[in-house]
């Protein structure tokens, strides 16, 4: 009995990850999709409302300014889900029809070479396109200025840390301190983008380097 109850436990485990694997390898955009865009509206009113409500933030210039960096939060978030998107699209289309295409020229069957011609040259194009944009890349690039920003604000908004611990208030030189850092932020941002990404070179033998950078105009300009 105990070897038939063990055997039985084996065969349920081996089904269950049969059936669950699939789910948690289909892209993000499909899995996830209405979660994630749930998640990211909430963010960005409660992140609106917190900065609404800070103490000292009273003159409209101000509050400008803090609604300009949520906005480049939200910005930096859409475009990190839709390169991660682009690249788990991608990389399911080239898994696929490489699976598919030998199965293809196996079987005798009608338009057969040429649905193996379409497939090859639809394989090509993914390719070169994937090579072209590099999603991946983009993706954790976007990703990982997202979450700079979202650390800073969060420092921000709670006067928590070693930069803003010090102050009492969000006013004045809390307020001055945070958009510098946030700068200083978007300035790496595209320096990387353009010299890393884009041309896949050092940034500073594009002369984008700390030099070349000015302040008031990388912010709020879009990479």
């Amino acid at each position: 009995i105990e070897v038939f109850e063990t055997i039985f436990q084996t065969l349920r485990l081996a089904l269950f990850f049969l059936i669950r694997t699939p789910y948690y390898l289909l892209p993000s955009a499909i899995r996830t999709a209405d979660r994630d865009d749930a998640y990211d509206r909430d963010l960005i009113r409660r992140l609106t409302k917190l900065v609404d409500e800070l103490e000292g933030i009273d003159s409209a210039n101000d509050k400008a300014v803090l609604h300009n960096w949520v906005g480049q939060i939200e910005w930096t978030n859409g475009r990190a889900n839709r390169e991660r998107t682009a690249n788990e699209l991608i990389r399911w289309w080239q898994i696929i029809l490489s699976a598919i295409i030998p199965v293809l020229a196996n079987i005798d069957m009608p338009q057969g070479s040429l649905l193996i011609s379409v497939s090859g040259i639809f394989v090509a194009i993914l390719t070169a396109i994937y090579q072209f944009r590099r999603p991946d890349e983009r993706w954790r690039h976007y990703r990982m200025v997202h979450e700079r920003y979202l650390m800073e604000i969060w420092s921000f908004i709670g006067l928590s840390g070693p930069v803003y611990g010090k102050y009492r208030t969000h006013a004045k030189k809390a307020l001055r301190e945070f958009n510098q850092h946030m700068i200083t932020i978007r300035q790496n941002d595209v320096r990387q983008f353009f010299g890393e990404i884009v041309v896949g070179k050092d940034p500073h033998d594009l002369g984008l380097g700390d030099e070349a950078e000015d302040d008031d105009a990388i912010v709020g300009v879009p990479s």
